[in-house]
């Protein structure tokens, strides 16, 4: 009976923390978020997502024709155990699949906003309704970020292309191209960023991306002003060279 209690009691262990732990793994991972700031708040916060996780597998695996809660009605371990055995799928979904799908979806609304899509909508129809004399923009939600430094990361992490001008605090000034292999850091207040080819700027201003860079590492902490620049798409191999964005030259889309 003891050994029972035991399974019971880690199942209910993994079922109230590792689906939430998935969730806000596969969300990190697809945008930019906060981590906990010790293990106390982690655990919390992987506790209450769980909850939510496991209740929304429950009610989308109940209304499959199939019984999430039949674990906990086993009356010994050779039930249990063959119930686990017998289930993968269930609490694949439950504890795995649905809860890394949820952390893309939630990923997804936090890069593009998309809270706010429903407000912007009706605010489109008051606007035709009343010929533009209804204003409802203040009644918008806020973007998911309204702190500059990870409004700007989840920016340089909205999958264009972009060339990134840094101002460091000893004045130099260091370009280069932020695309696939580009990175930034996804924790100590994601402050630092890799860019993947280096560029220089000539006395025309004129910025030319090095065919030979293989990038250029900058700590955070030393970045004071940072400009991020469309360009047109970057075939496979060069961009011949842009004007200098800085200088009001600047092609972008």
């Amino acid at each position: 009976m003891e050994f029972l209690t035991t399974l019971k009691g880690l199942l209910v262990v993994i079922l109230t923390i590792t689906p939430g732990y998935v969730f806000g793994r596969c969300r990190r991972r697809f945008s930019v978020v906060d981590d906990p700031k010790d293990i106390n708040n982690a655990v919390v916060q992987w506790l209450v997502h769980s909850l939510i996780m496991v209740a929304l597998s429950w009610v989308l695996l109940a209304w499959a024709g199939l019984d999430p809660s039949s674990l906990l009605k086993t009356k010994s371990a050779n039930e249990l155990a063959l119930a686990l055995l017998g289930s993968p799928i269930t609490w694949g979904l439950t504890i795995f699949v649905i809860p890394a799908v949820a952390g893309f979806v939630s990923a997804v609304s936090i890069r593009y906003n998309l809270v706010s899509l429903p407000f912007r909508l009706i605010a489109v129809l008051a606007r035709r309704i009343s010929k533009g004399t209804w204003d409802l923009h203040r009644l918008q939600p806020l973007p998911s970020f309204v702190n500059a430094w990870d409004a700007a990361w989840l920016t340089l992490n909205s999958g264009d292309t972009r060339v990134v001008i840094v101002g460091l605090e000893d004045g130099t000034t260091i370009t280069g191209l932020y695309d696939g292999r580009a990175a930034t850091s996804r924790s100590d207040r994601y402050t630092d960023i890799y860019l993947s080819r280096l560029g220089t700027v000539d006395e025309s201003g004129t910025i030319k991306l090095q065919p030979a860079s293989d990038g250029v590492f900058i700590r955070g902490s030393r970045i004071v002003w940072m400009q991020l620049w469309q360009l047109p798409e970057v075939g496979h191999g060069t961009q011949d060279g842009m004007e200098d964005p800085s200088e009001g030259g600047a092609r972008h889309d």
